[in-house]
């Protein structure tokens, strides 16, 4: 095509036919690289490599269409050679705004990518936990990932679920690593976050699990500022995800996120089971577990925020024991567990007796509506509930406002700086008389007496007992506030 670019062609058939075929090839040929990198594994190497091949032909391609035209029409002359001319200024003109507008982003973002490890997503670690049996994938989804993922899972025979917990990254190597999860038959589950790209590998497990309170989050695919949504859409269909889901998850822009309700994410096989803490290792505290980020974790909860600054070197012993058990691979579950009962429950034994009227009256209150729901759900786990305390299990049949209550006293304890003085023996017995006269209007002498002797209560006396509790709890309550607050620091002391 050497005589097109020197103009020796005329006019009408270098724009009416050879520059037509040069614009064809500019777009066939940015088309098949294109396919090329769609068929192979992501790599960013080839993926900057396309984009500086793809931009390489269409400046080519103007180029040579620019001056092949502009010298044919400077051999012509009249209204229609100055025309095409004019043409030829606005079109380079439109090329030049497509590149600073779409290749200066791709290409930057490319160079990133590829060069510099994709400073735009933060690290990614990969983890065994449980004796092999458990992994964690945190972290930005970017290029090693699913390869390191691989190495790790080849030392683990009993592999049995993967731990997703990260904002997302490349959907490429989501795509990479919902092929390993896929072929190697493992659950995958969330304990935190799981969004953008790292729904696409959630997606891939043979069963789906998300604890309470966690989320998934869903939009279109996005790089250097083009939105792309059937990629994304593509895997999540063939995850058996619903269609209308799937449309909803890809309508939604990439500058947001769609977080689904339990109900939605359920009725359209996004999740298959929603489970409590203590059915999974801890996880979620991303890729680099340290004190500082289970300190940051735990200062999400305002009543550890209030115990940090009451108390910092409680606070701070109990994030190293909250990291100690999470490295050895114990559950949420399990750890807050034993926060409550050796770190929690000492600290609250001692501040409690000391309380104003008013906590007391309102821990009363707590603890009656506590019982009344337990022994409602599981009589013998309010039974347990009263005579021995708590745990996580516990606390979730309590239900998340009762839990709120305790939390907020909590913290009212914590900050609270009240000593009280010892009450008189007098006034402490006839408290006591007005309470078991109250009680003796509700129930009969020998249901009141359980809660002296509880060694000796049967299983099918558990309802009722958790009822006498309830009831000795709201009449103390209901005692003018300084009884109250004395009868119920008498009985926290005992505890």
């Amino acid at each position: 095509m050497n005589r097109f670019w020197h103009g020796d062609y005329s006019l009408a058939l270098s724009f009416w036919v050879i520059t037509p075929l040069v614009v064809a090839l500019a777009f066939a040929l940015p088309e098949g690289v294109g396919w090329l990198v769609r068929t192979q594994d992501f790599n960013p190497l080839l993926v900057f490599a396309a984009i500086v091949a793809i931009w390489g032909i269409v400046i080519a391609a103007q180029v040579y269409a620019t001056v092949g035209l502009w010298r044919s029409a400077a051999r012509r002359h009249g209204t229609w050679a100055a025309a095409v001319q004019v043409v030829l200024v606005l079109s380079a003109l439109n090329t030049a705004r497509l590149f600073v507008q779409a290749a200066l982003p791709e290409l930057s973002e490319g160079i990133g990518m590829a060069l510099f490890d994709d400073p735009s997503l933060p690290p990614y670690a990969v983890r065994l936990m449980r004796d092999g049996t458990e992994a964690e994938v945190a972290g930005g989804f970017k290029y090693g990932l699913a390869r390191d993922a691989e190495a790790l899972f080849e030392t683990a025979p009993n592999l049995r679920v993967v731990h997703l917990n990260s904002a997302g990254g490349r959907l490429g190597e989501a795509a990479k690593l919902a092929r390993l999860i896929k072929a190697r038959g493992l659950a995958t589950y969330s304990a935190d976050v799981c969004a953008s790209a790292c729904t696409v590998a959630y997606a891939a497990g043979s069963a789906r699990y998300l604890r309470a309170g966690a989320r998934l989050g869903f939009h279109r695919g996005i790089f250097a500022g083009n939105e792309n949504a059937a990629a994304t859409g593509q895997l999540l269909l063939e995850a058996g995800i619903a269609p209308a889901f799937v449309e909803r998850a890809i309508a939604q822009p990439a500058e947001s996120v769609w977080y689904p309700t339990d109900q939605e994410l359920l009725a359209a096989r996004a999740v298959t089971l929603r489970v409590d803490a203590n059915r999974f290792a801890a996880s979620g505290l991303g890729a680099n577990t340290s004190l500082i980020a289970v300190e940051q974790a735990l200062r999400r909860t305002p009543a550890f925020t209030t115990l940090a600054a009451a108390q910092p070197d409680l606070f701070e012993d109990m994030a190293e024991l909250y990291l100690r058990r999470y490295v050895e691979g114990w559950s949420t579950g399990q750890i807050e567990d034993e926060l409550r009962h050796t770190r929690v429950a000492p600290f609250l034994a001692q501040r409690l007796p000391q309380a104003e009227d008013e906590i007391l009256v309102a821990y009363a209150y707590l603890l009656a509506d506590q019982y009344s729901a337990l022994g409602r759900r599981d009589p013998g786990a309010c039974f347990g509930y009263v005579t021995r305390g708590g745990d996580a299990q516990v606390m979730a049949l309590i239900g998340p406002d009762l839990q709120k209550r305790e939390l907020a006293l909590t913290e009212r304890v914590m900050r609270s700086h009240y000593r009280r003085s010892p009450p008189a023996a007098e006034a402490v017995q006839a408290a006591n008389a007005a309470v078991n006269q109250a009680l003796l209007g509700q129930f009969e002498a020998a249901a009141i007496n359980l809660l002296a002797e509880p060694a000796k209560v049967q299983p099918a006396q558990h309802e009722l007992f958790c009822r006498v509790a309830a009831a000795r709890l709201r009449a103390i309550a209901d005692l003018p506030s300084h009884q109250a607050g004395d009868l119920m620091s008498r009985l926290f002391t005992r505890k």
